[in-house]
């Protein structure tokens, strides 16, 4: 799906990035549609896919503290 809406992912990315929406315009706009917009489907899907690497990489980090183990040690 992501794939799919790519090119309307970048769009709507660069118009928030150049202040040509606002974020509270965007999720208004999403409200106001169908619960099969296609768009807000695939950056719920992108969030998704952002924190599981997010986690993965946090996850496999050898340096993270870990439980009984001090910060310091």
């Amino acid at each position: 799906m992501i794939t799919e809406c790519w090119p309307d992912l970048l769009r709507m990315a660069g118009s928030l990035k150049y202040g040509q929406a606002t974020a509270s315009l965007v999720v208004g706009k999403w409200s106001a549609a169908s619960r099969q917009n296609t768009l807000a489907a695939a950056l719920k899907e992108w969030g998704m896919l952002r924190r599981t690497l997010h986690a993965a990489k946090y996850l496999s980090d050898p340096a993270r503290p870990t439980a009984g183990r001090s910060p310091g040690s």
